[in-house]
């Protein structure tokens, strides 16, 4: 019920809000994650709502950055975090991760540049259908991995982090949204030839960031100590449980957008 009342929630706000309130629609639930993952390093309630707003301070000034630039940024720290979540065993709490302040600068750093990247594509042309696309690509990377994964899955890749996550699962992810951005090139955007390849490479690239913005959330609710981000979604977790994909893939996809509206 409640992932029923969240897609329609989020199908009426893509294809009716104007790009604007879609705009300050995504970055209202930036904040309420902010607000979790400052619960996530115990800040007691003055703490949080700091933390609060200072993410939206930060998502303020961001707006003095070129976004190709705060995109390009972000798809590097991404990249940062998969080389710690690759070489973490026993101690979850290193790299960026080391301290209190590293996880709180890290998820400013993470959620700013995500609802820069769906502002961008709301507001770029045809906006409103490729922040579908978005919504679509990423949601289904996580159906596919939990259909394949579920039955199938054998070989953990990160059972430090999260147990559920199984290679087999990562693959049904990838192999089905290479499908789905194929025909959504085709049929959706008409793109062909070289485009098109280019745009399937893009969805297999949110695949796989996809996958590292949920094992990043993992680890911090790890060590942190609890099972969901917060309790607002019932059934569900908390905001971030279910944002921790996009959080990652969205800034990969806005350069793709940056890409497809170029003359």
């Amino acid at each position: 019920m409640t992932a029923l009342a969240l897609i329609t929630l989020m199908i009426f706000a893509v294809l009716k809000f104007p790009p604007q309130a879609f705009a300050a629609f995504m970055g209202a639930i930036a904040l309420v994650a902010s607000f979790e993952w400052a619960g996530l390093n115990k800040l007691g309630s003055r703490g949080k709502m700091a933390y609060v707003f200072a993410t939206a301070a930060t998502g303020g000034l961001s707006l003095l950055v070129p976004p190709v630039l705060l995109m390009i940024a972000a798809v590097g720290l991404w990249l940062w975090l998969s080389g710690e979540l690759l070489l973490i065993r026993d101690r979850l709490d290193w790299g960026l991760f080391s301290s209190r302040w590293g996880r709180m600068a890290t998820g400013i750093a993470i959620l700013v540049p995500a609802w820069r990247a769906f502002a961008l594509v709301a507001l770029s042309p045809a906006g409103h259908l490729r922040s579908a696309l978005l919504l679509v690509l990423v949601s289904f990377c996580d159906i596919a991995a939990y259909l394949i994964g579920k039955p199938l899955g054998r070989t953990k890749i990160a059972s430090h982090v999260s147990p559920g996550k199984s290679a087999e699962g990562l693959a049904g992810a990838v192999a089905g949204v290479s499908l789905l951005g194929y025909v959504t090139g085709r049929t959706v955007l008409h793109l062909a030839g070289r485009d098109l390849g280019l745009w399937t490479l893009v969805a297999v690239a949110l695949a796989l960031f996809s996958l590292i913005g949920d094992l990043t959330e993992s680890r911090a609710k790890r060590i942190a100590g609890v099972k969901d981000s917060g309790h607002l979604l019932p059934g569900h977790g908390g905001v971030f449980d279910r944002i921790d994909g996009f959080t990652a893939a969205a800034p990969v996809y806005a350069l793709a957008s940056l890409w497809l509206s170029r003359p």
